[in-house]
């Protein structure tokens, strides 16, 4: 990481998201106004597998450290923008996880969140901080440089942010996004908060048993075979749930819980990411 990010800046590039001993927190002046860049990932790919110096290299989401970075910003600049990487591989919808990750960033003084990593475009969104000031949340942007095949990934947008500083107060706020893909426009607008709310999803409590790799998910050992489990069964710890192929080795999930198949999270066929949410045991 040390050696991609010297090259970066060797061309010009700033550079946030990694934990290399320098401040967490980027902070650039633009026409008289202080704007502080903060970046964060869900983890790596393959994580358990990674020494210790590769983890505390990069920033890990973590809300504590997240609440302190956004003091600090607060503090030193005028407006905090926060780059994500996270969410569900191939996903057009934002899972839990970003959603209850956005909001706490929201209440702890974040002014707007652009994500990535999905490969595909996810919903943009306003929320209000607990100020009443709107919070732009872009889920995910999509993929600017990929070799992604499928038709989900060929697709980015670009977005043109229009910000305006108060000349008596100082505060900056968020006036108007300009949306493309490819260049060609398809959201210009003021930034309104939203009339009303999404009727929340029904929350799943219990285990989750997350995808030990990448790969693609298979719900039984063969096509038209019954699956592994279905919703409503009773499962042990250690059973077979389910199987990840990757680099055509067939790798078995199993289940690290006792209990009841509440929710299957994925479909059988569905490409999947290291960590992500395959079921829910209750």
């Amino acid at each position: 990481m040390q050696e991609t990010k010297r090259a970066l800046e060797g061309i010009g590039y700033d550079v946030v998201g990694d934990n290399l001993g320098e401040s967490r927190v980027k902070i650039k002046t633009i026409k008289n106004t202080k704007i502080a860049f903060l970046s964060y990932t869900y983890g790596f790919e393959n994580q358990n597998s990674k020494t210790k110096e590769e983890l505390d290299s990069a920033n890990i989401y973590n809300s504590e450290i997240a609440k302190k970075d956004l003091e600090y910003a607060k503090e030193n600049a005028d407006y905090s923008i926060i780059i994500m990487h996270w969410g569900d591989a191939y996903s057009t919808k934002p899972n839990k996880e970003q959603q209850n990750i956005a909001k706490f960033l929201v209440e702890n003084g974040a002014d707007m969140i652009l994500g990535n990593h999905a490969s595909a475009v996810q919903k943009m969104k306003v929320m209000q901080s607990p100020e009443g000031k709107n919070v732009l949340v872009a889920y995910s942007l999509g993929n600017y440089i990929s070799g992604e095949i499928m038709d989900i990934s060929k697709i980015e947008l670009v977005l043109n942010i229009e910000l305006r500083k108060s000349g008596e107060t100082g505060e900056v706020v968020l006036s108007k996004v300009d949306a493309s893909v490819a260049g060609v426009p398809v959201q210009s607008a003021a930034i309104m908060p939203e009339q009303s709310e999404e009727q929340p999803e029904e929350l799943l409590y219990g285990d989750e048993i997350k995808a030990p790799l990448v790969g693609t998910f298979y719900v039984a050992p063969s096509e038209g075979a019954e699956p592994f489990v279905s919703v409503g069964d009773k499962v042990k710890k250690g059973q077979v749930i389910g199987i990840v192929e990757a680099m055509k080795l067939m790798n078995e999930v199993e289940s690290e819980y006792e209990g009841t198949v509440a929710a299957i999270l994925v479909e059988n066929g569905e490409m999947v990411e290291y960590g992500q949410p395959l079921m829910v045991i209750q």
